[in-house]
């Protein structure tokens, strides 16, 4: 479930995503571990594992909402 959308990008040896614009901060975590900080994000899915990743993103606003959204995607490797 999420309350704002990403898109996602297949680029070369990863996955980038992009959260919209218009949000004072992002914070991108993958299983749980905080991996990022800017609009957009990379996974660098080479170096992972096989298996399933779940990409989650809170993004803030200037009036300190918070929107979140949550990706899964799987890594075969």
């Amino acid at each position: 479930s999420s309350d704002i959308s990403i898109s996602q990008t297949n680029i070369t040896n990863g996955i980038k995503f992009t959260a919209p614009e218009g949000f004072v901060s992002y914070r991108w975590s993958v299983n749980s571990v905080n991996t990022g900080n800017e609009q957009e994000y990379i996974l660098n899915t080479k170096d992972l594992i096989s298996g399933n990743y779940e990409i989650f993103l809170i993004a803030k606003d200037e009036k300190n909402n918070y929107r979140s959204a949550t990706i899964y995607v799987q890594v075969e490797n």
